[in-house]
């Protein structure tokens, strides 16, 4: 089953503090594409799962566009800000092919400026008042860990899950006190101190395989942690100029230290040295379709907000 990480674009309407894409301006050297070209490029994608991501995708310009536009065939979902008008959230969940997507990803920034957590509250409700999980993901950023179980039990309240992602900046480390304190949230594996120098444990990764990231200008990398910490990213193909992804034949070898747990949960990375299978994709092919077999239309929704959170913690 592939999978595709869609960043639309790198443009935000937030100015979050620990935020590398909007303090170095990367939309300057990543400007977006137009939506024909995402829609071909998914049109042409075998069946798989997608990623929407940026940036903030509710401001890109063709974000309805290509939405309306996902075929049937693809299991998807968005990570936004929820910051977008209710109205603009009303017209995603009318137009949206609810039944292949299983949540909506919602990052929860309070150190931006004008953060209102009662509408980002209310937006979650509104959100599965139409039968779709959220997911809500938080940085562990210093200046506002403080807010975290206050945080954490408002959004649980909502009956949402809550995920902990440790703050990661070249230079940056946590002392033994924040260690402590950010391990404590935390719900997948994740590595707390982290080099991008830093060489890792000879392994194969299925990356560029059955997983991609795919720029807002259209470069399609092996995976994201490939773009945004090796030295010299290397560029796959660009669906601008062709929108056929251009996958690799196998698993290659891959000695990258790797952060994003995001990367890790749509790989199979496996040991060199006794060829143990250290993680699989989450979302399999098997999981999402039991669920879409098993219910119509939106009712898939309501069957992932009834399933036990140890299992739907597995499968995000």
């Amino acid at each position: 089953m592939k999978t595709a990480l869609g960043i639309l674009t790198f443009q935000c309407n937030y100015a979050c503090p620990y935020c590398q894409t909007v303090r170095d301006k990367w939309w300057t050297k990543y400007p977006s594409i137009d939506a024909e070209y995402w829609i071909k490029a998914f049109k042409t994608m075998p069946d798989g799962f997608i990623q929407f991501t940026g940036g903030e995708p509710f401001i890109y310009s063709g974000w309805f566009q290509i939405v309306e536009s996902l075929e049937k065939r693809h299991y998807w979902y968005p990570t936004t800000n929820l910051s977008t008008s209710f109205a603009n959230l009303k017209k995603f969940i009318d137009i949206a092919p609810l039944e292949q997507m299983p949540l909506l990803a919602a990052s929860l920034h309070p150190s931006h400026k004008g953060f209102d957590l009662w509408e980002f509250l209310s937006k979650i409700k509104f959100v599965q008042e139409h039968g779709v999980g959220v997911y809500i993901n938080f940085v562990a950023y210093p200046d506002q860990m403080d807010l975290t179980e206050e945080l954490r039990n408002k959004v649980k309240a909502t009956g949402a899950f809550f995920n902990v992602d440790p703050y990661i900046e070249t230079g940056f480390e946590y002392d033994r006190e924040q260690k402590r304190v950010v391990s404590s949230f935390l719900t997948a594996k994740r590595k707390l101190n982290y080099s991008p120098f830093e060489r890792g444990v000879g392994r194969s990764c299925s990356a560029g395989f059955n997983y991609c990231a795919i720029l807002p200008n259209g470069d399609v990398h092996r995976c994201g942690s490939a773009f945004w910490n090796q030295p010299v990213p290397q560029v796959l193909s660009n669906i601008q100029q062709s929108p056929n992804i251009q996958w690799a034949e196998y698993a290659k070898p891959c000695y990258h230290s790797c952060p994003a747990v995001c990367d890790q949960k749509a790989t199979t990375i496996t040991s060199i040295e006794d060829n143990k299978v250290l993680t699989r994709p989450i979302f399999s092919r098997r999981k999402l379709s039991f669920l879409c077999k098993t219910t119509k239309h939106q009712s898939l929704r309501k069957i992932w907000n009834q399933l036990p959170a140890n299992v739907t913690k597995r499968m995000m």
